[in-house]
């Protein structure tokens, strides 16, 4: 199992280093002169040299790049942003735990009120309720987050004035980011939690359980429902990691101060330190999310620790 567990930590450090690669070339190769942006238009074409000889944005592709990785990997030094004037680990560390906190939230709402209405969705199989849910499900997997949220802004905030708009003020405006963040969660925990279900329902120790007499809370509650929430670990920690990603959705378009509206910002002002940095920062923390799902799916799913038990116990044998 330990093996199994540094391996998965190897493969972390590899999906950073690729993703330190990517964003770099992307960001080397997107259109637009950074000096255009940061200087005044009435800048000389020398005094634009001079800004991009200062920021060693004139060397070749190469140079940059391994200056790149080796301030980011070996120096851990993540510059300073063009933009804000402050060192990007600063402006990031102000904005992580809000993201974080949101992404959670959501994960967290998104689990509470799906799994429930999943298992409700398959004990009445094919009859009003199902039919009824799978179809609000399958409309709110097919909703586009980014509409829902301006729908939401409208609704809400302009017709009703019962929310805020934008800003972290208060718990009013957590409220719509939160609900606009986990509809989709919720529809698709109810239709992977009602699918698991059923297909545990059949299961011979289920109807084993039911033989012995035991009552039908135990055979759910004990039985069934630990069995059938092992598939919904994968599908939890797959919706935090896009949820970290899509924060920058819910940041933008309710002007939530976090890495996500950061990030678009560096973006629009071709602030490559911030761009590169806060899309590592978000790629850390998803493969860091997916690793402990991975390590409590192996822990949890006795096939996966026989597996690792038994190529253990032939490799002492050889």
């Amino acid at each position: 199992m330990w093996k199994y567990i540094v391996k998965r930590i190897l493969w972390l450090g590899v999906v950073l280093l690729g993703t330190a690669f990517v964003i770099f070339t992307v960001m080397y190769f997107v259109p637009g002169n950074p000096a255009d942006i940061a200087l005044p238009s009435t800048a000389t074409y020398e005094e634009k040299q001079m800004f991009l000889d200062s920021l060693g944005l004139n060397k070749p592709y190469y140079v940059q790049l391994g200056r790149y990785l080796f301030d980011t990997f070996i120096k851990f030094d993540l510059g300073t942003s063009w933009t804000y004037k402050v060192p990007v680990v600063q402006a990031l560390f102000e904005r992580i735990p809000r993201t974080l906190l949101l992404s959670c939230i959501i994960i967290i709402v998104g689990a509470a009120i799906g799994i429930p209405l999943g298992i409700f969705a398959a004990l009445k199989q094919n009859k009003w309720q199902d039919r009824t849910l799978m179809v609000l499900a399958m409309v709110g997997v097919s909703m586009p987050e980014f509409w829902l949220a301006l729908m939401m802004v409208l609704i809400f905030c302009l017709k009703l004035n019962w929310l805020p708009a934008f800003g972290i003020g208060t718990a009013a405006h957590w409220i719509l980011p939160v609900i606009a963040g986990s509809v989709t969660g919720i529809a698709k925990n109810a239709r992977q939690m009602r699918s698991s279900t059923l297909e545990t329902i059949r299961s011979d120790f289920v109807s084993t359980a039911r033989a012995k007499g035991l009552p039908e809370s135990k055979v759910i509650g004990k039985h069934m429902l630990p069995n059938a929430l092992i598939p919904i670990i994968n599908i939890l920690g797959a919706q935090f990691g896009k949820s970290i990603g899509g924060t920058v959705v819910l940041e933008s378009v309710f002007t939530f101060p976090g890495v996500g509206l950061y990030l678009l910002t560096s973006i629009n002002t071709r602030d490559f330190p911030s761009v590169r940095s806060s899309v590592l920062i978000l790629s850390f923390f998803a493969a860091v999310v997916m690793l402990i799902v991975d390590l409590i799916y192996a822990y949890i799913d006795p096939r996966i620790k026989a597996q690792y038990v038994m190529t253990g116990k032939r490799r002492k044998k050889t």
